[in-house]
């Protein structure tokens, strides 16, 4: 077993990026895009992630139209094309030609693969691109950009952004800048909120190199940091000054004994603590979308076909399947842009609702608090 020197040499030896805050003032998204647009006319290609669908969709929208109005072109991610005639396509753009892309949740498993195919091909071969993303790129997806942006967050969400630097050491140290961005809404995502609020501080005290931040000494001081929120949390507390916590109502649950003024059969509240505990918090419930071969399925599902035929085009379909939250399912129903197919009844979205850039089509402050 190494010592914790010995550990902090290897990730030195290791070091394949360079962290560079710039977090003295917040940043607009407007400010953030143009920060981008910056990025991208001195550097090769660049990956910003945001901490929520509407930062993210917001910065890519305002960079695109900066590029455009700068008069690049925005390469055309073309259907059907192979690996090879992607990297071809790559090989011959002009330098003036970037290839955008936006990866969210809201675009379905088989078009954020598709779009990342692009973007590993297309950037193997010398093409410039820009991406934009939630956090989501964060979870193993092997792409490697010379150039990472991250919105400020936890510190382990920033090393995983440096996950997406210079991944094959294909230049000598990558770049991995830290920005504020005003414009986010964390008031109901404590976690996150809470993780870069330490983040925050950590980098402000900071009194070494910022590459050191991601070394042993730097990682155990932000979970040190950590401990007295996860502390205050791992009781699980209900409400608002009530003094009740989950495990409080599971276990000897003091208040009701109290209130019962003798000791009951059980001490455990368990529908109060089921009502006020969720797995996950937002409900989603699942529709299918119509990219691509996902429209012929949604067609072979609304036609004549056997159960053992269903099940197997249901299978094919997780690959097209989008969760939508309740208030954007609810909003989309009333809309009349679902309707069931199938035996199992299985929503699906009309085609009109579905970008090609974008993903399921939104509406102002439906994106508000989803990270994903």
């Amino acid at each position: 077993m190494g010592t914790e020197e010995d550990l902090t040499a290897l990730n030195r030896a290791l070091k394949r990026v360079e962290y560079l805050p710039q977090i003295e003032s917040k940043r607009s998204n407007e400010q953030a895009a143009d920060g981008l647009f910056a990025l991208l006319t001195e550097k090769s290609s660049v990956l910003m992630i945001a901490n929520t669908k509407a930062a993210a969709w917001d910065i890519y929208e305002k960079t695109c139209e900066r590029l455009k109005a700068d008069e690049y072109d925005l390469a055309d991610i073309q259907p059907g094309l192979t690996d090879e005639e992607i990297r071809k396509q790559a090989k011959y753009a002009e330098d003036f030609e970037i290839l955008c892309v936006y990866l969210s949740t809201l675009l379905c498993p088989a078009h954020r693969k598709e779009y990342i195919r692009w973007v590993i091909n297309w950037t193997k071969s010398g093409g410039r691109a820009l991406c934009v993303s939630t956090a989501l790129i964060e979870a193993g997806i092997n792409v490697s950009f010379p150039v990472v942006v991250r919105s400020l967050a936890s510190l382990p969400s920033i090393i995983q952004a440096a996950g997406r630097c210079n991944r094959n050491r294909e230049q000598a140290v990558g770049e991995v800048y830290i920005w504020e961005l005003g414009e986010e809404k964390l008031s109901s995502l404590k976690e996150i909120q809470q993780g870069k609020d330490i983040s925050k501080t950590m980098i402000e005290q900071w009194d070494r190199e910022y590459d050191a931040l991601s070394d042993p000494e730097g990682i155990r001081l932000y979970f040190g940091k950590e401990q007295q929120y996860t502390k205050d949390h791992e009781l699980y507390p209900i409400g608002k000054n009530t003094g009740l916590t989950l495990v409080g109502l599971l276990s000897d649950n003091p208040k009701r004994t109290a209130a019962l003024k003798k000791k009951p059969p059980m001490n455990q509240s368990f529908q109060e603590a089921g009502k006020a505990f969720e797995v996950i918090p937002q409900k989603t419930k699942p529709v299918i979308v119509p990219y691509r071969e996902g429209e012929e399925l949604i067609a072979q599902l609304n036609g004549s076909h056997t159960m053992e035929e269903e099940i197997r085009l249901m299978r094919q379909m997780q690959q097209y399947c989008v969760n939508l939250y309740d208030n954007m399912y609810r909003r989309l129903e009333e809309e009349e842009a679902l309707y069931p197919v199938g035996e199992n009844q299985i929503m699906v979205l009309k085609k009109e609702y579905y970008s090609e850039t974008s993903g399921v089509k939104t509406e102002a402050g439906e994106l508000e608090a989803m990270i994903f």
